[in-house]
């Protein structure tokens, strides 16, 4: 509220001036009260406002460090506007290494800091970017360390030895790091061809499970190995990769597993019995004159595929076959 007390001379007419300010958003009526009167002059809606921040200063610790260690980097940021968050990426020789968006309340002053692990010797320019401005934070030196990570294999198991193909096999490893804290790459091979690769950090003298999923796609004996780091290639064990299974035909002709013979399915069954062709995942298996009048049976009958169905005279399994036409 304003209190203010004006002259005006008589039979004059005078404009008066007044600036109001709002501390928090809402809806407000601005009345004026005059020689005892009220008027209502308007309705103001103020909106809440935005965030406005202010980066006070940015730094790192340490500026010298060795390779897996960690550098500290600093932000001392202030909001002078509402409430917000500010959205924040750190750079590395323009390379994004991290994002946040820490939240703010307005007026709020605070210190941020992000510990950052350092994988590569050099020289390393970090970068801060905030909002739309850039600025550098320091830059950073990693050594090689005096100590550096030496991996060990500890145990290896491959589960199961035997598979089909197309079906998973798990490789298992447990590492230990014999060395200085650090980081080191681990890579797999079957038969001497890559299948994976990771990179592991362990602190002197931890120990980790890497495990990795692979599924082979042709038959074989495989003889799995690692190596760690720059370490030679240590065997692993070896894995069998025998042939599928052979299905049963009304298993592989019932395509969406409904343990019946469908119209489209038994169009796929009277194609394969036509061109002679091997049906899928049945070990080559085809369908003769006999099968498919079992085939026609069940799907007429509407029965199980475990069943035997109706057999039908020869004649007329092989007259065309439609979808519908001997379901009446």
């Amino acid at each position: 509220m304003i209190e203010a007390t004006e002259w005006i001379e008589a039979a004059s007419r005078t404009t008066f001036t007044y600036t109001l300010g709002f501390s928090e958003p809402g809806t407000y009526e601005i009345a004026v009260e005059a020689a005892g009167e009220a008027h209502l002059i308007g309705v103001v809606t103020v909106e809440p406002s935005g965030p406005q921040f202010i980066l006070h200063d940015a730094w790192l610790e340490p500026t010298e460090a060795e390779v897996g260690d960690r550098v500290t980097v600093y932000l001392d940021v202030e909001n002078l506007g509402g409430l917000g968050n500010l959205p924040i990426e750190i750079w590395d020789n323009g390379s994004l290494i991290l994002e946040d968006q820490p939240p703010f309340t307005p007026g709020e002053r605070k210190r941020l800091n992000y510990k950052l692990r350092m994988e590569r010797m050099g020289e390393h320019r970090l970068t801060l970017l905030w909002g739309e401005d850039k600025k550098l934070i320091g830059i950073v030196q990693i050594i090689q360390s005096a100590n550096p990570p030496l991996f060990v294999l500890e145990d290896a198991l491959i589960s199961p030895g035997r598979v089909e193909v197309g079906e998973t096999v798990i490789i298992r490893l447990g590492i230990r790091n014999a060395g200085g804290s650090g980081t080191l790459p681990v890579r797999l091979y079957a038969n001497g061809r890559l299948i994976a690769e990771a990179k592991i950090t362990l602190a002197a003298g931890e120990t980790k499970e890497h495990a990795h999923t692979w599924a082979p796609t042709q038959l074989g004996t495989y003889t799995f190995s690692a190596r760690l780091g720059e370490g030679g290639p240590l065997e692993l064990g070896q894995v069998e990769v025998l042939p599928q299974a052979a299905s049963p035909i009304e298993e592989a002709i019932d395509q969406n597993g409904n343990n019946l013979i469908d119209d489209p399915e038994i169009l796929i069954a009277v194609q394969y019995w036509i061109s002679g062709q091997p049906v899928p995942n049945t070990g080559g298996q085809v369908i003769d004159d006999a099968k498919i009048l079992q085939l026609v049976g069940i799907w007429v009958e509407g029965s199980s595929i475990g069943t035997t169905g109706h057999i039908f005279p020869l004649a007329i399994a092989r007259s065309p076959v439609r979808p519908g036409s001997a379901k009446k």
